[in-house]
């Protein structure tokens, strides 16, 4: 039960969090060069479209992609930080669990908004199915299968072993 409450207060901290950072920051800084700029260069590379990033929006001669507060993979990585953060382990897995499980997830968004805008090249339709429930369900899934193997690993190297160095 500690555990659960523990999660819960530190997603809704995040969740709380979330709106103070400036739209600025997040849009032009956060989502442009960390997302729109790498699922760009992706999108060129597999030869979908010609695009370019501009601030928080992929952008091609057939179609746009705005990418938007709450549709930037934050609840995922909240749900990582609360998860990993809530389980009782030395903080060193702790940081390790996270710094790996975040380059994880910035994968699988680049490669949401990349399948999001191939599927824009096709029908809008799919668009809305792949970005209402099949992008979430994998994310998500991929989050909690990441968060399992973590706690598997964090627990087989001490799970609650003092970060203090030994002597």
């Amino acid at each position: 039960l500690a555990l659960l409450l523990r999660f819960v207060a530190l997603f809704l901290l995040l969740q709380a969090l979330y709106p103070a950072i400036p739209d600025s920051l997040l849009a032009t800084v956060l989502v442009h060069h960390a997302l729109a700029q790498p699922a760009a260069w992706l999108i060129d590379v597999l030869g979908i479209a010609d695009v370019r990033a501009a601030a928080n929006h992929v952008l091609g001669a057939r179609g746009a992609l705005e990418i938007i507060r709450g549709c930037d993979g934050s609840s995922s990585f909240f749900l990582l930080l609360a998860a990993i953060g809530a389980f009782p382990a030395a903080w060193r897995h702790r940081a390790a669990g996270i710094a790996l499980g975040l380059l994880l997830l910035h994968a699988i968004n680049v490669a949401r908004v990349t399948g999001l805008y191939a599927a824009l090249q096709a029908d809008l339709q799919v668009v809305h199915l792949a970005h209402e429930f099949v992008a979430p369900t994998i994310t998500v899934l991929a989050t909690c299968l990441y968060y399992a193997w973590w706690c598997t690993r964090a627990q087989a190297r001490g799970g609650r072993e003092a970060d203090a160095p030994h002597a």
